[in-house]
């Protein structure tokens, strides 16, 4: 059979071998894959299980070749800010968090994919920072998605979305058909209403300073100046970014997601209270629920604690939150297969 070959695809680094010791190969390999655009390129990594460690012969070729049994692939989108394909990010978190769930679904012998988003990471772009739009991030989720598809090495493509990501893969998987969607501590309220929310409990002056800020540029209005502590949010370069992601309702865009649907949330998760995801698991009717008793935003336990928390954003030895990874992975060997649209 002739090899199906997406020209936006280029490998690199083909089968590179993941092992804790040379004569002991852990159950994983990795290859990194970029996607060219008009604009630039993105780059993320492909994990395929090595079956030939986990009890079975077969050998794995690169995820274009053909000769080897497919398996479900989990395509991790990563959230808000300048966080990377792993969960970390320079504004101060290294958890690792995506990077572990990878190599927990590869021991499950399930294929995972994440990537940097355009402008963060290893990703490459002409595009000016404050020429991004949310649509972009949107457009860039589907082309992955498609590319991946085209190569026809995986039995269904399950979308999983953590925080800002749920919102975009709600809507990407209503452009591109996929096997089912899971949301990681996704948001119910549109961005403005979430981040109201959070400040507001720590300072009502601030969270009136960012509503007005917003409503400014909602306005096509220019913001002079605002609290140091609001300039990471409130930057030009941000605002049209922002302003389109205002533009857009997760629960909305939840609703409409009509393949088979995992809901994920944690208890202790002070950026998406558990309250709102229970809530934002109702509004799709097909929607299984989750919640984890200590959970925090980065998929480990934790605690509420404002004043202790960022040091479980930061210890990338911290294991998952127990149990995820094999609700993750019951959820994605059931069920719906690819679609062919």
């Amino acid at each position: 059979m002739k090899n199906i070959i997406n020209p936006c695809l280029i490998l690199f680094s083909v089968l590179l071998f993941k092992s804790a010791f040379a004569q002991n190969p852990m159950p994983f390999k990795e290859e990194i894959l970029t996607l060219k655009l008009s604009n630039g390129a993105l780059e993320g990594t492909l994990v395929m299980p090595n079956l030939s460690t986990n009890g079975q012969n077969t050998e794995f070729t690169s995820p274009i070749g053909m000769g080897v049994t497919p398996m479900p692939l989990v395509f991790i989108i990563a959230g808000s800010g300048p966080t990377d394909r792993d969960c970390n990010s320079k504004m101060g978190i290294k958890c690792d968090a995506f990077k572990m769930l990878a190599e927990g679904l590869a021991a499950q012998n399930i294929a995972s994919f994440r990537y940097d988003k355009r402008h963060i990471g290893k990703s490459k772009m002409t595009q000016k920072v404050i020429d991004a739009t949310f649509e972009d991030f949107v457009e860039d989720a589907v082309r992955w998605l498609d590319t991946l598809k085209s190569t026809k090495r995986f039995s269904k493509i399950v979308v999983a979305g953590h925080s800002e990501g749920s919102l975009i893969g709600s809507i990407a998987v209503q452009k591109t058909a996929c096997g089912s969607f899971i949301s990681m501590c996704g948001v119910n309220e549109a961005i403005d209403t979430t981040m109201d929310k959070q400040l507001r409990k720590q300072s009502p002056p601030l969270a009136d300073e960012l509503k007005s800020a917003l409503a400014k540029w909602k306005k096509g209005e220019d913001v002079d100046s605002v609290s140091p502590v609001l300039k990471q949010i409130i930057n030009p370069n941000n605002k049209k970014f922002t302003v389109s992601f205002l533009q857009y309702s997760p629960k909305l865009e939840f609703s409409k997601v009509t393949i088979p649907v995992l809901c994920i949330a944690g208890k202790n998760d002070i950026q998406v209270l558990y309250e709102d995801a229970l809530l934002f698991s109702k509004f799709n009717k097909d929607c299984t629920f989750k919640a984890f008793e200590n959970m925090i935003h980065v998929l480990k336990d934790g605690t509420k604690n404002l004043n202790e928390v960022m040091k479980f954003y930061n210890d990338p030895k911290l294991p998952l939150t127990e149990g995820l990874v094999q609700t993750i992975s019951d959820f994605v060997k059931s069920g719906a297969t690819i679609g062919n649209r």
